[in-house]
C-alpha cells in the first residue's frame, strides 16, 4: 500500500513537472500586435511580456530560427491585456513613465539608504543637465555636512553633452571636499541619477568616449578614499537630487 502510495506521489510530481515544462514552452513567445501586424512577443511562465529598457523581443514566425528584433513597448498591443514585466532594472521605472507607486518605492528606498549613513558622513547630491544633447550644460551639487549646514554649488558649462554634465558634477564634489580638511577623513557618499556614469566608475563599464574626465575623477577617488557612489532614481521626490537638479538648470539659467 505505501508503496502504491510513492508511486501515485511521484506520478502527480512528474505531472506537475510536465505541465510546467510545457507552460514554460508554450509561454515563451505570444501572439500580439505590432503597428497592426501580428507578430511573437517573448513573454515569462505568467504570460506576461519580458520589457526591457523599454523595448520587447519580437520575431514575425514561430520558427527556432527566426529573426529576433525590438520593438518599443508603446507599439505592442497585447490581446491580455498583461502588465509587462521589467527585467534588467531597478524596477522605479524611468523619469518620464514612472507611476506614482515606482516614484513611492524610488524615494522610499533612497531614504533607506540615506538614513543607514554613519553620522558622520558628508552626502552630497549630483546632478548635470543639457539642454539638447549636446547643448548648453550645467551642473549642480548640494551638499549636507554633518553638523547639519548644507552647500549649494551650480556651473554653466556651455556646449556638452548630459554625461559629460554627470561627470563633472560628481568630480566637483570631490573637489569641494577636497578643499575642506575638516571632512577629510569623513566618509563622502556621491549620490547620482546617472546610471552611466555609476557604470563608468564603479563597475568597470567600458568608455568609448569621456575617458579623460572618467581617468580623471576615478584618480581623485584613489586619492581621497573614502568615496562611495551610489545611484538613486532621478525625478522622484528625493529632495536632494531635486535641489541638485534645480541648481544644474539654473546654472543654464542663468546665462
Amino acid at each position: 500500500m505505501q508503496d502504491a502510495s510513492i508511486t501515485l506521489c511521484m506520478s502527480s510530481l512528474h505531472q506537475q513537472e510536465n505541465l510546467f515544462l510545457s507552460k514554460r514552452k508554450r509561454n515563451m513567445w505570444k501572439k500580439v500586435q505590432c503597428k497592426g501586424k501580428e507578430v511573437w512577443a517573448k513573454c515569462n511562465v505568467n504570460n506576461q511580456l519580458i520589457l526591457r529598457k523599454g523595448l520587447v523581443e519580437i520575431r514575425y514566425s514561430q520558427s527556432k530560427n527566426a529573426k529576433v528584433y525590438r520593438a518599443k513597448i508603446e507599439n505592442i498591443v497585447d490581446p491580455d491585456g498583461d502588465k509587462p514585466q521589467e527585467v534588467g532594472t531597478s524596477g522605479f521605472g524611468s523619469a518620464k513613465t514612472r507611476t506614482q507607486e515606482q516614484q513611492q518605492r524610488a524615494r522610499a528606498a533612497a531614504e533607506s539608504t540615506i538614513e543607514g549613513l554613519p553620522e558622520s558622513a558628508v552626502v552630497c547630491f549630483t546632478d548635470g543637465s543639457c539642454r539638447g544633447n549636446p547643448g548648453l550644460a550645467g551642473v549642480g551639487v548640494y551638499i549636507q555636512y554633518p553638523d547639519g549646514t548644507s552647500h549649494r554649488h551650480s556651473k554653466f558649462l556651455g556646449k556638452a553633452t548630459n554625461n559629460i554634465a554627470e561627470l563633472t558634477a560628481l568630480g566637483d564634489a570631490i573637489d569641494i571636499i577636497a578643499s575642506l580638511p575638516a571632512y577629510g577623513s569623513s566618509p563622502l557618499v556621491l549620490f547620482t541619477d546617472s546610471k552611466y556614469a555609476e557604470g563608468v566608475l564603479t563597475k568597470n563599464w567600458k568608455a568609448k568616449a569621456n575617458r579623460e574626465i572618467i581617468q580623471s575623477i576615478k584618480g581623485k577617488i584613489r586619492k581621497r578614499g573614502n568615496i562611495k557612489i551610489v545611484w538613486i532614481a532621478g525625478h522622484a521626490g528625493i529632495l536632494g537630487n531635486e535641489e541638485a537638479d534645480t541648481l544644474a538648470n539654473q546654472a543654464i539659467e542663468d546665462q
